[in-house]
Formats: structure tokens, sequence, C-alpha cells
């Protein structure tokens, strides 16, 4: 990410176009950002959305809805073969959608920058 505007960032000037550093995990319907660096300035700031004020980006959270079309369509592949359990494809479902998360943010896209406390 990229700084649209100069800030004055704990005590410190820093241009437009600064590039922003840090790491992304997910919780259901929000993306949390932290970032580590401003440039190379270190800092410890977590990103909350402008829109609604809490902490990390909305998104629609669409995996459940995902996960459970892929389940009812290998289920019904599966269906055919009498006497075997289907939780193999609970295990399969989870296993091939759980690391193919991906958000898109935005051009643009109104953040603001708070310490962790």
């Amino acid at each position: 990410m990229r700084l649209t505007k100069a800030a004055l960032i704990q005590g410190k000037h820093v241009a437009a176009n600064t590039i922003l550093y840090g790491s992304v995990s997910f919780k259901p319907n929000r993306t949390l950002l932290h970032i580590t660096h401003i440039g190379s300035i270190p800092v410890a700031l977590k990103a909350y959305d402008f829109q609604d004020g809490n902490e990390g980006i909305y998104i629609v959270n669409t995996y459940k809805a995902n996960a459970s079309d892929a389940l009812v369509q290998e289920a019904i592949n599966e269906i055919n073969v009498p006497a075997v359990p289907q939780v193999g494809v609970l295990k399969k479902v989870f296993r091939r959608n759980n690391r193919n998360v991906k958000v898109t943010v935005i051009d643009n896209y109104k953040l603001l920058l708070k310490p962790t406390k």
C-alpha cells in the first residue's frame, strides 16, 4: 500500500506515495492489516476502515457459501458409491479452499491508521 497524501506520523513527516509494509490476517468479514514500517520508519499501527470505524477492511465473506457449494457438488459426484462415508468430502473441501483466500482492495480505499495498544 502507499500513502496518497503526505502525513505526519509519530512526529515525522512522511511524503506522499511512501510504501507501507506489514502483515495481513483474516477474520470473518474482515481483513486485518498490521503496519510495521512506513518507508524505513518502524511503526506499530493497525488499519481501521474509514467507512465503519472498525478494525480492518470490511469484506463480504463467501467462504461458507463456496464450501457448501463444493461440498454438495462432491457429495453428488460420490453418491453412487454405496456404504462410503462422506466425511472425506468435508476434509477435501476445507483443505482445498482454506488457502485460496483472496481480497482485492480498490484504489483510494480510505483507512485510518492507529497505534497498537
